[in-house]
């Protein structure tokens, strides 16, 4: 993870030059959390060795005389308005001026004025960013209630860089459900009364911590083994071949937060509380996204705009799924490529984004829009001037691609996929699943799309034994184009969860890969092909499957031994088999009708010769073929012998001039791997 390299920077050190850890303190407050932060405050009268940053949220006219008034009375620990350059002194309550912004550097306050007017300043967000990037795992973070959607970004950096996350308990006593605001992202949900007791044994543990870059103990790392177990049974991410390093800061980070003290009795845990292994699996999975991700496979993805706009207009629609959109930056950077383009033409169609993931917290984030401002680096400036709103020291999106873009909750293995869509990202998911879950995923992906939609996937995925559901737009980038197979495939959700873990038995009951009909338009076109010639003949897909058998086959085929297939290959006569295949492959590589004349059939007591007639079907892309067997007639004795020779004479030319081809094609293969 990018932020997991970050956090072995030097962490901040007491200003008085002790050994222990500094903690740093945000607690974040509005008009409405007034008196749940006298609560809090009241209880920390004890000293703690933290420093404690007041940021005000001002859209309900809250200001510092008030909160001073609060405070007055209430603790031991002083008080004061932050300044700037000021150093950040232990049991010291600073508090935000009115028109200020704080942000923390070498251990100082920054504080300059706000630029924005209120209710578009980002003083929450700006304080408690900058307060988990300077303090890392010594970052405690508290959202209190009547925020809003404030505070998302900073709750979002908190857990990237380690820190400790809580939010304030409402009236009934129940988190929020759908993951909206920054509460929903949270470590911990408390009542007011008991934030200030987690607080003090959140630092009071910071001393105890093992270095998170200390070499792992062969006792842990037995431990961890089983934690990535029981993730795996659980959810179905393998973090095996994860980073040692990565996943033991992880793991601490979640034992310091539910204080617990040894890694033995976090396992326990874990094979107790199904939801404690989803919150240890979304922090491993914290980091992983970013605006354009891998830039040069966008471009390929905003060359096909084109031909996706095209013959749509104000009346039509384009639908897009985003699946696995975690907190948002796909879909919006897929947002701004659509925009841009619908900036050119007179009358676009409507556009709808859908972007789905399991975890709600990270969608409440995507709601939001919110991120720091480290998103910066990956905009070229005019676009993000076109497409953000600064507010303090972060970034919002513009209101157009908030409007666009629609986040819910969706299971791909439990919930039926959209349909009817044009463009389907899922950047970066399948690389955590097993190949079965794989398998039986692409041909949903599959169903979603429009003939001819595309499907954008992440840089380590490939759909390499999917070649009949997709073609690559290029080979080098995962930008794939959709196949209007014969046989349609028809997914059948929910999938069996067991197959997470590679089940064999639940690969084999799950979805069923059933062929339907033929199409009637290629039935028919067969038809017509096979009347000009009146022979036997097999409609097949590029891989060679056949898809539909004319009568007057059985002397034209010898099924090998073995298991059954219905692969031209496995059916056809053996002396037959040879041409067939060049012929096939010549065809699909060409796109044109090849013809083989004059190829023999031995049977019992007489020889045959036969045309060999292979023609593809369709339009665009080729997805199926006819081949026709056009019988010659008996062959005479010595036009036998004759022909013989010259026919092994042609299967030897043939095989040396696909051999080299065969190599190249070998090479590549590897080169691409």
């Amino acid at each position: 993870m990018r932020q997991d390299e970050q956090a072995k920077r030097q962490r901040p050190g007491r200003p008085d030059g002790s050994d222990m850890p500094l903690a740093v303190i945000g607690i974040s407050v509005s008009a409405q959390s007034l008196p749940s932060f006298r609560t809090i405050l009241a209880d920390l009268d004890e000293p703690t060795g933290a420093v404690y940053l007041i940021a005000l949220h001002q859209n309900e006219g809250l200001d510092v005389p008030a909160v001073l008034e609060a405070l007055e009375g209430l603790s031991a620990l002083k008080v004061s308005i932050a300044r700037d350059g000021e150093a950040m002194a232990p049991d010291h309550i600073y508090v935000c001026g009115s028109d200020d912004l704080i942000t923390i550097e070498d251990g100082h306050m920054r504080v300059r004025p706000a630029a924005e007017p209120i209710g578009h300043r980002g003083t929450v967000d700006t304080l408690l960013i900058s307060l988990a990037e300077h303090a890392h795992e010594h970052a405690v973070v508290v959202i209190l209630s009547g925020l809003g959607s404030d505070g998302t970004a900073g709750v979002t950096a908190t857990k990237n860089f380690g820190g400790l996350s809580i939010a304030e308990l409402g009236p009934d006593k129940q988190p929020p459900g759908n993951g909206a605001g920054p509460s929903g992202a949270v470590d911990l949900h408390l009542p007011a009364d008991a934030i200030a007791a987690q607080i003090r044994r959140y630092v009071s543990s910071l001393g105890q911590a093992q270095a998170a870059d200390e070499e792992v103990p062969s006792a842990l790392e037995a431990h961890l083994t089983q934690i990535t177990t029981i993730m795996r049974n659980v959810t179905g991410h393998d973090f095996h071949g994860y980073k040692r390093g990565t996943l033991t800061r992880r793991v601490q980070r979640r034992m310091q937060v539910l204080q617990i003290e040894t890694v033995e009795a976090y396992a326990e845990r874990l094979r107790a509380d199904r939801d404690e292994v989803q919150n240890l699996l979304q922090d491993l999975l914290i980091g992983v996204t970013q605006f354009f991700r891998d830039p040069a496979e966008f471009e390929v993805l905003e060359a096909e705009m084109p031909r996706l706009f095209e013959g749509k207009g104000a009346e039509d629609r384009l639908r897009v799924w985003v699946l696995g959109c975690a907190t948002g930056e796909e879909a919006y950077s897929i947002a701004i490529l659509l925009r841009e383009y619908m900036a050119r033409l007179d009358h676009p169609p409507e556009v709808q984004i859908f972007a789905t993931d399991l975890d709600a917290r990270a969608l409440g984030i995507a709601r939001a829009g919110r991120y720091s401002a480290s998103v910066a680096t990956h905009f070229r400036p005019d676009r993000l001037a076109r497409w953000f709103v600064r507010e303090g020291d972060t970034y919002c999106v513009s209101r157009e691609l908030s409007e666009m873009c629609i986040f819910s909750p969706h299971n791909v293995v439990k919930d039926a996929p959209f349909s009817r869509i044009d463009i389907l990202s899922c950047r970066n998911l399948l690389i955590y699943l097993t190949s079965e879950l794989q398998d039986r995923i692409m041909p949903i992906l599959h169903f979603a799309l429009r003939p001819g939609g595309v499907l954008f996937l992440g840089s380590s995925e490939n759909v390499t034994r999917h070649g009949r559901l997709f073609a690559a737009v290029e080979r080098k980038n995962r930008v794939f184009r959709r196949l209007e197979t014969a046989a349609r495939v028809i997914p059948d959700v929910p999938l069996s969860l067991r197959a997470w873990a590679g089940d064999p038995v639940a690969s084999a009951q799950g979805l069923m890969l059933s062929p339907a009909r033929l199409g009637d338009a290629i039935s028919r076109q067969a038809e017509a092909v096979a009347e000009r010639y009146a022979p036997a003949y097999v409609v097949v897909d590029t891989h060679g499957d056949v898809l539909q058998f004319s009568g007057r086959m059985g002397q034209y085929f010898k099924p090998a031994p073995g298991a059954a297939s219905l692969n031209l290959m496995s059916l056809v006569h053996r002396d037959l088999r040879l041409d067939v295949r060049a012929a096939l492959q010549s065809a699909v590589a060409g796109g044109n009708r090849i013809e083989v004349p004059g190829v023999l059939v031995r049977h019992e007591d007489r020889t045959n010769a036969v045309n060999i007639i292979i023609e593809p079907l369709g339009a665009g892309d080729i997805t199926s073929l006819v081949v026709l067997f056009q019988d010659m007639g008996l062959m005479a004795e010595g036009w036998l012998a004759k022909s013989a020779r010259l026919n092994g004479d042609e299967h030897v030319q043939r095989l040396e001039t696909d051999l080299p081809v065969t190599r190249h094609r070998l090479q590549a293969t590897i080169d691409e791997l």
